[in-house]
């Protein structure tokens, strides 16, 4: 079973999307359930607030991840490879 979603811009399994994706429904699942009981659990308080941090958090990764260059730098003499 594949559990990762495909970037739609290169349609290869993205561990980082997937990650995003998970975190902002887990996040949003927070958020809703903030301040209600479940049996004898009450869940804690959660803002907006608390959820854009998340969120930041999580967007700073992926935005890491897709932008950072892994490639080794051309050595002087050498055509880099597209």
């Amino acid at each position: 079973m594949k559990v990762w979603i495909k970037d739609p811009k290169t349609g290869k399994l993205s561990v980082t999307l997937t990650l995003l994706v998970v975190g902002f429904a887990g996040a949003l699942g927070k958020l809703v359930a903030a301040g209600t009981q479940w049996g004898s659990t009450t869940m804690g308080p959660f803002s907006g607030a608390d959820f854009a941090a998340v969120m930041a958090a999580l967007g700073a990764l992926y935005w890491g991840r897709k932008h950072t260059d892994t490639k080794p730098p051309a050595t002087p003499g050498e055509t880099p490879e597209e």
